[in-house]
């Protein structure tokens, strides 16, 4: 059975985030969080540093709504994903 990630992650808009997250291996559901770094280039190129040790590449795509991104840590799996916005409630 392949890995699963679901998590709900804060950008501060100052280079900081937190993720807040549920990880299923082998069938086996338990809670993780994360905060780190992260930095946007020009070109919206995304690079993400966790406090795990991993580090994240990305690319901002859909006008801002969406990460598109890789785990590029040496050592770890492969995984990528998407992040979506999430809108505040007004």
């Amino acid at each position: 059975m392949l890995p699963g990630l679901v998590a709900l992650v804060v950008f501060d808009g100052e280079g900081k985030l937190t993720a807040d997250a549920t990880i299923s291996i082998n069938g086996l559901a338990f809670p993780a969080t994360a905060t780190g770094t992260y930095t946007v280039d020009s070109n919206c190129k995304e690079t993400i540093s966790l406090s795990t040790g991993e580090t994240l590449s990305g690319v901002i795509v859909d006008r801002g709504e969406e990460i598109d991104f890789m785990n590029a840590t040496n050592g770890f799996l492969g995984a990528a994903g998407a992040i979506k916005k999430v809108k505040d409630s007004e």
